[in-house]
C-alpha cells in the first residue's frame, strides 16, 4: 500500500484542492484495515479526527475509487491518496 501526501491550500474546506471526493461517504463500516490504511497515509491510527473517503473520478493520476485519508484538525491540513 502506497500513499501520496498533499496539503489543503487553506484548510479542509478549501475548494482549491479540487479532489473529486465522495460526498458524505463514511467508510467506517466498510471492510478495510483502517489502521493499515491510516498508517500508510502517514497519520496516527489513534487520532479521532481521521476520515477516509474515496475519489469519485481520476485526479492527478490517481484512479477513481482510490482511498483518501485526511486529518481535519492536523496541522497543515494534510491528506493522502492511498493505493
Amino acid at each position: 500500500m502506497t500513499a501520496t501526501r498533499y496539503v489543503y491550500a487553506a484548510g479542509p474546506d478549501s475548494v482549491s484542492v479540487g479532489a473529486p471526493l465522495e460526498d458524505g461517504e463514511d467508510l467506517d463500516g466498510v471492510c478495510l484495515d483502517w489502521s493499515e490504511v491510516v498508517s500508510a497515509a502517514g497519520f496516527d491510527p489513534d487520532d479521532q479526527e481521521i476520515s477516509i473517503t474515496r475519489l469519485v473520478a481520476v485526479w492527478r493520476g490517481h484512479a477513481a475509487g482510490s482511498l483518501v485519508v485526511t486529518g481535519l484538525k492536523v496541522d497543515g491540513h494534510p491528506f493522502a491518496v492511498v493505493a
